[in-house]
C-alpha cells in the first residue's frame, strides 16, 4: 500500500466519524448505526450500486434513508483480517497474528463495537461477525450474537 492510498483510507475514516458526531449534534437521540458486511459480494451486486440484475429493495431503501460508501475498500483480500482491520481501525500489517486468515485476536486492542457499547449503544450481529479465529474477550469482537428469531415472518 503507497502513501497516498494510506491517506485516503485515512481519510474515509475520519470522515466516517465526523458524520457520525456532526449528526448527533443538537439532536437529543443518538443516530442508529447500522453496519452491513458481506464476504464475496461485488458492487455490482446491489441494486443501489447499480444492479439491474439483482433485486435488494431493503438495502436500497436503507441507503438511501442513511449513508451509502461509494468509494469504499477491503483492506486485506481475506475475511477475517479483513473485519479485524474495519474493527480495530488498523492496516493489515498492524495487525500481528490477527492478519492470519485463521488470527488470533489480540485482548490488548479496543473495537468500535465495544465503545459504542460502552457510550450507551446496544451492539450486536447477526451472521460471522468476526471470524474465524480466536479472541479473548466476553464476546465476540463484533457484538453480542444475535441469531435467533423470536417473532414468526408475516407471511
Amino acid at each position: 500500500m503507497n502513501k497516498q492510498s494510506a491517506k485516503k483510507i485515512k481519510y474515509v475514516f475520519l470522515l466516517f466519524g465526523l458524520f457520525l458526531s456532526v449528526s448527533a449534534i443538537g439532536q437529543n437521540k443518538r443516530p442508529n448505526i447500522l453496519v452491513i458486511m458481506a464476504d464475496d459480494i461485488s458492487r455490482t451486486s446491489i441494486g443501489v450500486y447499480g444492479s439491474k440484475f439483482i433485486k435488494t429493495p431493503n438495502f436500497d431503501r436503507i441507503a438511501h434513508e442513511g449513508v451509502l460508501f461509494t468509494n469504499a475498500y477491503v483492506s486485506n483480500p481475506k475475511c477475517s483480517p479483513s473485519r479485524a482491520c474495519f474493527l480495530t481501525g488498523r492496516y493489515s500489517w498492524q495487525l500481528e497474528e490477527a492478519a492470519n486468515h485463521i488470527p488470533v485476536m489480540p485482548p490488548k486492542w479496543k473495537f468500535y463495537p465495544e465503545l459504542l457499547e460502552s457510550n450507551g449503544y446496544t451492539i450486536g450481529f447477526t451472521g460471522k461477525g468476526w471470524g474465524p479465529g480466536v479472541y479473548y474477550g466476553e464476546h465476540n469482537p463484533a457484538g453480542w450474537e444475535f441469531n435467533n428469531f423470536n417473532l414468526k415472518p408475516p407471511y
